[in-house]
């Protein structure tokens, strides 16, 4: 799945499960959103990679994602984490390079420029749980991540904690999952799940499963174990790289609370 990298060579990242995926987008004119990796453009290395954007920007760092939010008044952001539950912490990694790096000169000092920092298509949480990991990506502008549970593997061992939210419930109707965080209600698409057999793609049902202490897990249907189980949900509430001349972001960084700060 890897492509070639023009300034230097990536590892590519040979997991069983997530072979499953094909997560590289269709050649688009412009640029398109990625994920630039943090090589000290920003403040806190614990930020490895994040993508900027118009009105929601993510970090991600070992065993969690931040989101920031800009609310509707234009002037202020609020700020939420996803953490994976009862796990290790596991630094996240890149694969599928961009051709184009992007550069950040700061100052006069050359010392503290960044030069050819690399973008990615897709950002990995590999073996979060025995057998699980995770791929965040982008699908027409907007953010969305796989769970991929390998043979054998359970996938409610899979919780995604949400901390910094004003509300969190699935709606009953759709069965998507609704954050109210920043005076808005934010829309996760209900999941769809399926699994590859004799090279046709089979649907299995799942759906978000709430748990106590705003944990989030899936709820998923009879399913062959012995096989890859993708699930699928839609983060459809956040398009990057919103193309305004207001959709500037100088700096990020996540304190020890777990907020990640913008400037």
């Amino acid at each position: 799945m890897g492509t070639g990298d023009p300034a230097g060579s990536v590892e590519r990242l040979d997991v069983t499960p997530l072979d499953v995926l094909d997560t590289r987008s269709p050649e688009l004119p412009g640029l398109r959103p990625c994920f630039i990796e943090n090589r000290g453009q920003l403040d806190d290395g614990e930020v490895a990679y994040y993508a900027p954007g118009g009105s929601v920007s993510v970090g991600f760092g070992p065993g969690w994602a931040a989101y920031a939010v800009r609310e509707a008044d234009g002037q202020h952001v609020t700020v939420f984490r996803t953490t994976f539950a009862g796990c290790e912490p596991v630094t996240p990694t890149a694969r599928d390079p961009e051709a184009h790096p992007t550069s950040y000169f700061i100052g006069p000092d050359e010392s503290e420029w960044v030069v050819g920092a690399r973008s990615y298509r897709t950002v990995l949480y590999q073996d979060l749980y025995e057998g699980i990991d995770v791929a965040y990506y982008f699908e027409d502008g907007c953010l969305k991540y796989d769970v991929v549970v390998g043979p054998g593997s359970d996938p409610a061992a899979y919780r995604l904690e949400y901390e910094g939210v004003a509300t969190l419930e699935v709606d009953g109707r759709s069965g998507d999952l609704l954050v109210g965080a920043g005076g808005q209600v934010l829309t996760e698409a209900a999941p769809r799940a399926f699994q590859v057999m004799d090279g046709r793609r089979v649907e299995v049902e799942a759906a978000f499963q709430l748990g106590d202490g705003g944990t989030l897990g899936f709820a998923v249907g009879d399913h062959d174990p012995s096989i890859p189980l993708v699930i699928d949900p839609g983060l459809a509430f956040s398009t990057y790289l919103g193309g305004t001349k207001e959709d500037y972001l100088n700096d990020m960084a996540v304190d020890e609370g777990g907020h990640m700060l913008l400037t």
